[in-house]
């Protein structure tokens, strides 16, 4: 199968999970309002955020080393079962803890619902860390069926529990712990190959994979908390107005739109680059052009429907998410460049310099979130975040041109040739 017509598989596999989870979180707003849709929105946040935190890069580093250092698959998935089931119960007990002694951060929750959202964290972690190793065998559908599957999970007995009026918080909760045991089934399903009795475990590479997994370790947290600090800092300087939260993460969540193909091809750019013999500056350039290009596009048109958008979706009750969103478009499409040079400087065996962009675009943030969240609430986290990713391109250009000669001139700016050699190479994989 062609680069291709893999980038095509996964392109509409991450499409048809990010409709599905559009409309699973059209349901959940509908159902819970926006107070309680802010309350679960920052649950979610939180989860990801500490086990993300914990997984160390190690899911990168098992696809650098499967492609580059050919390593023994058997080996690299029950190391990763061990590390998993280690590393993911402590973010269990970190979820608990959490939601248990500060209810004026998360909100309340039964303790059986509390028990039973931490008790699905270990499964998160292992699905984080096992979901790319079917990029790295060059299996995109097996890759897209694994993300829509637990989508799916949540979003068939949520719209059935709406219909009735019986979806909650609680419920929308334990429906998201449920669907990461479905993750899990169906990844083992996958790569039933490479699972032995007794587990292959390789200590040696274990280390080895950790190690270089830390260097990827900055960028992958700090990509992690570019994503969620807007969501986490207005838990914090806004305590209890879920509200707010509610309205933030659903101008997000319509702004999202405008990363998911470039986002959903980054880990197949990262595989290639990473088993690539050398560099090829004029390559990376032209996929910089097409990310410019379809950012842009992308962008405007969000901002011209966003307002219908809102109201279509989520109804007259979220409209205070727009002024939020008509920010946030110009965050997500320079978020679509950042992404590429990410994957480009972590292929290349260079990650940390995505850490230092991405720690400058944090650093950029964090100072704007404290200044502007108490004047203008959610539009202020909106133009904090923006600037810290405007930032964050600007050094990646900077030190792309330094490390890998590109030209920066050269990769902005889509080209005639760049349309014809993708409808070429289009031709080719369309049926005849």
């Amino acid at each position: 199968m062609s680069f291709l017509r893999k980038a095509v598989v996964i392109s509409g596999g991450t499409l048809s999970t990010a409709a599905m989870g559009m409309v699973q979180s059209v349901v959940i707003a509908r159902a819970l309002g926006p107070d309680d849709t802010g309350q679960f929105r920052l649950a979610i946040t939180l989860s990801t955020t500490v086990v993300s935190f914990l997984v160390f890069g190690l899911s990168q580093s098992n696809v650098y080393f499967l492609n580059k250092k050919k390593a023994d698959p058997a080996s690299i998935l029950s190391n990763s079962l061990l590390y998993s089931t280690v590393l993911g119960t402590v973010s269990g007990g970190v979820i608990y803890a959490l939601f248990t002694y500060l209810p004026g951060y998360t909100g309340h929750y039964p303790a059986a619902v509390v028990a039973a959202f931490a008790a699905a964290m270990p499964l998160l972690h292992l699905a984080i860390v096992l979901r790319p190793i079917l990029i790295a065998k060059m299996r995109p559908l097996d890759y897209s069926l694994s993300q829509l599957a637990p989508r799916l999970a949540v979003l068939a007995p949520a719209a059935g529990l709406w219909v009735v009026g019986a979806l909650t918080l609680d419920r929308s909760l334990l429906l998201v712990a449920a669907s990461e045991v479905v993750a899990v089934v169906l990844l083992l399903f996958y790569l039933r190959r490479d699972v032995t009795v007794p587990p292959r475990t390789d200590l040696g590479l274990l280390g080895r994979t950790y190690r270089y997994g830390l260097q990827l370790y900055a960028v992958n947290l700090l990509t992690m908390i570019d994503q969620q600090i807007a969501v986490l800092f207005l838990g914090f300087l806004v305590p209890g107005e879920f509200e707010l939260i509610g309205f933030f993460t659903r101008a997000m969540a319509i702004c999202g739109l405008i990363r998911l193909v470039p986002n959903s091809i980054s880990l197949l750019l990262y595989s290639y680059w990473s088993s690539a013999d050398r560099n090829r500056p004029e390559q990376v350039q032209m996929v910089l052009r097409f990310a410019v290009a379809s950012g842009l596009v992308l962008a405007v048109a969000v901002a011209l429907l966003g307002k219908p958008l809102i109201l279509v979706l989520y109804g007259r009750d979220f409209l205070p998410a727009y002024a939020p969103l008509m920010v946030l478009v110009a965050q997500q499409a320079l978020w679509v460049v950042s992404r590429i040079f990410q994957s480009f400087f972590s292929g290349r065996g260079k990650p940390m310099l995505a850490s230092y962009s991405l720690l400058l675009s944090n650093g950029v943030s964090v100072v704007g979130l404290l200044l502007l969240i108490p004047r203008w609430d959610i539009v202020g986290a909106a133009v904090a975040v923006t600037a810290g990713q405007a930032c964050c391109v600007v050094l990646n250009m900077v030190q792309a041109r330094i490390h890998f000669g590109l030209r920066i001139g050269s990769s902005l700016l889509l080209r005639p040739s760049d349309l014809a050699l993708l409808w070429e190479r289009v031709r080719r994989i369309l049926p005849r």
